[in-house]
């Protein structure tokens, strides 16, 4: 029955609906479960993983570390502790394949590996015929990630433990603890759209037609920001220097786009400042922006329309902190309604995934 309620968690969780850090650390502690053909008692244990998100896969590597503490053999048939049968501690090691389920603070996930464990006996365990041996297992699991700051979270898991060589038994997992995240992953480089400079035309004052004992005159135009429009039809008369202007003197403000990494609205910190220095532009010319997130089509639609909408606020959010007055921006998610690239290649997907910035 233990084991029935333990096998249903596991799969609810994998059911339930990546990560942005480059390596997360986890401290356990739980219970094992044995088989009963072990002879042992449920087993008290602390376990460390490492997980490593840096590699474009969708499972990412997990080495993981559980050493049990000392536990007594029970009596074979009445189940009565005898000290005659001493005790054991184990220890398991084993590197698995973690696939996180979204990107949000609750976070499922599922694991699967190999393993090896080694059983470590103590005081007179030859009193009794022990026929557990080390031996390789395989593993599957699934559990939950709850963030509680950008670096921690709650983490729980269950797996079960098969043994595929040395004695023939099953074990099963339950472990609870702390994460903490820490690194920071290499995010695709933007790709900026520059729209097409607009040539402003210097306004001179007609020439007057001199009489043949005067001179020709040429009035002078007064242009205080030295933009090549002149003051009386210039809108924006305190462009910077060297700056391309349209007909009104007004500063050309470029659309851009940026792309993301796969299932992920973490703009990186190139993008950051990018997206600063556009959103100073924004405020100079006191315009407006549209900002427009998209996905690829790797997901559900309905969790790439809220990953599109993520996108649009976490750019539309850098910009406001540029400074950029809120009632300024706004923002919609399309999801994966309007690739610009085909879904079929991983550089059609890559393309896919952006958020662009219109200027009105």
């Amino acid at each position: 029955m233990k084991r029935s309620i333990l096998l249903s968690t596991m799969l609810c969780a994998a059911l339930s609906a990546a990560s942005t850090n480059a390596v997360e650390t986890s401290i356990l502690g739980g219970l094992v479960f044995p088989d009963s053909d072990t002879n042992l008692e449920d087993q008290k244990v602390v376990a460390g993983e490492i997980q490593y998100n840096g590699f474009d896969f969708f499972l990412k590597p997990e080495l993981q570390v559980i050493q049990s503490l000392e536990t007594d053999y029970t009596a074979v048939g009445n189940n009565v502790k005898l000290s005659d049968y001493g005790s054991t501690s184990l220890t398991r090691v084993a590197l698995n394949g973690v696939y996180d389920i979204g990107d949000s603070a609750f976070k499922p996930f599922l694991k699967a590996g190999l393993g090896y464990e080694v059983i470590q006996d103590h005081e007179d365990v030859d009193a009794r015929d022990d026929d557990n041996e080390d031996g390789a297992y395989a593993q599957v699991g699934a559990g939950v990630k709850y963030a509680l700051t950008d670096a921690f979270a709650l983490k729980a898991e269950a797996l079960y433990m098969k043994k595929i060589s040395g004695d023939d038994s099953d074990n099963i997992a339950v472990l609870a603890g702390l994460t903490y995240s820490f690194g920071t992953l290499a995010a695709a480089a933007p790709v900026a759209a520059v729209a097409a400079p607009v040539v402003a035309k210097v306004v001179e004052a007609p020439k007057k037609v001199a009489k043949p004992v005067e001179k020709v005159e040429k009035k002078v135009v007064a242009d205080a920001d030295a933009d090549g429009v002149a003051d009386s039809s210039d809108k924006c008369l305190k462009t910077p220097a060297n700056t391309k202007v349209d007909a009104s003197g007004c500063e050309i403000l470029p659309a851009i786009t940026y792309t993301f990494q796969s299932d992920s609205s973490v703009v990186s910190s190139a993008g950051k400042a990018q997206f600063i220095r556009y959103g100073k532009y924004i405020s100079r010319n006191n315009s407006t922006a549209k900002v427009v997130g998209h996905t690829d089509n790797t997901n559900t639609a309905a969790y790439n329309q809220k990953l599109s909408d993520d996108r649009a606020q976490k750019v539309a959010q850098i910009l406001i902190d540029s400074g950029v007055n809120s009632s300024k921006i706004t923002t919609v998610g399309r999801g994966e309604t309007e690739p610009i690239a085909t879904n079929a290649t991983e550089e059609g997907r890559a393309a896919n995934r952006r958020v662009e910035v219109k200027i009105k």
